[in-house]
């Protein structure tokens, strides 16, 4: 058979087809890298500096992130007033690329406010309802970005639905390097949700407060192959919460793994010696084992005692078997990080 050429009735290789999606001659890490330190230098990308903390519960830890200036952020409630799409007129600086090559029907772009370094987001170009189910096109283009990070480096998720943590009604999913993550709680063996639980097929879910769903992804997937676990993983969560077709969930993908939590609400108000201190919301980050606080007291009445957390997160979708008094019971073994979380190619302070 001639060099180049694909065999007939058979599906090009996933590294094939990857190539022609995207543009070879840039891998997608360094331009990503590349895009961020000029879209920072432009004013086009504001990083947000967090205070970070890993937090156990049981047998699995969290990092709990506090983000002083989204407390200033502006929400948009007016109904009658339309929300600007920041997926429209995307700024040349803020767009990573166009995919596939040739025919273009997504925009990668950097989000404007990261809180990780590098935080990309992967749009429809045309406006799509984020409430939409995936298609297996929506699943092939987030698994060749996550396909580009070496060593299963790159973190996909996806909100969907009102109680979800979703902000933005057009459709997309949101990429989160994981190196950047790690940064400053490697030290304290945190790694990503999935890599806590993973050993054993379906994931032991029942060491979370809420319930999750978990499969692996094949080597060399198809597009069909991921749409088939996503509905597999849909229809379960519509199971746990017994609910129809419209339901609101978190998803998350790794080159090797995906995930849905169904969620029931988007967060829960935080009580601490009697007072409440406002809600905490999640979104799919919580997959990944990280979420974040706005207020300082938020902040340090999680740190003073883990054990709310685990309260907070039995409360967002479907509760495991742990009662209140088992979460009441678990030991406070938090680790606390003292020093703010550093942008790329910037030296941390010793904690």
């Amino acid at each position: 058979m001639p060099e180049g050429k694909i065999r007939a009735n058979t599906r090009p290789s996933f590294k094939q087809e990857q190539a022609y999606i995207m543009d070879s001659a840039k891998a997608l890490p360094s331009l990503v890298a590349l895009k961020y330190e000029v879209a920072k230098s432009t004013d086009q990308v504001i990083f947000r500096q967090t205070e970070l903390a890993i937090l156990q519960l049981g047998n699995v830890s969290f990092q709990v992130r506090y983000c002083p200036t989204l407390i200033a952020k502006p929400e948009h409630k007016d109904p009658f007033v339309k929300k600007p799409d920041p997926f429209e007129n995307v700024h040349p600086d803020l767009l990573v690329q166009e995919l596939p090559q040739g025919a273009p029907r997504y925009n990668l772009i950097l989000n404007k406010f990261p809180v990780i370094p590098g935080h990309f987001i992967l749009a429809t170009k045309c406006f799509r309802p984020q409430t939409d189910l995936l298609d297996p096109e929506d699943l092939e283009m987030a698994y060749i970005c996550l396909n580009e990070w070496p060593d299963d480096k790159l973190f996909a998720f996806y909100n969907s639905g009102e109680f979800s943590g979703a902000s933005q009604p057009h459709k997309h999913l949101q990429f989160l390097p994981v190196d950047a993550m790690t940064t400053g709680s490697d030290q304290y063996g945190w790694k990503l949700l999935g890599q806590q639980l993973e050993g054993t097929d379906p994931f032991p879910s029942e060491n979370l407060p809420f319930k999750a769903f978990f499969k692996w992804i094949p080597p060399d997937p198809s597009p069909s192959e991921l749409h088939d676990i996503y509905k597999l993983l849909l229809s379960e969560a519509r199971e746990a919460i017994s609910q129809g077709p419209a339901i609101s969930y978190n998803l998350a993908m790794t080159t090797t793994t995906m995930a849905i939590c169904p969620r029931v609400s988007e967060g829960s108000d935080l009580w601490a010696g009697g007072k409440n201190l406002g809600p905490i919301d999640v979104n799919g980050t919580i997959l990944a084992g990280t979420l974040m606080v706005k207020s300082l007291e938020q902040w340090n009445a999680l740190r003073e005692d883990p054990r709310r957390l685990g309260q907070i997160l039995v409360n967002i979708g479907k509760p495991m078997s742990r009662t209140s008094r088992q979460l009441s019971e678990m030991k406070d073994t938090s680790k606390e990080i003292d020093y703010p979380t550093q942008d790329v190619n910037q030296e941390s302070r010793s904690p």
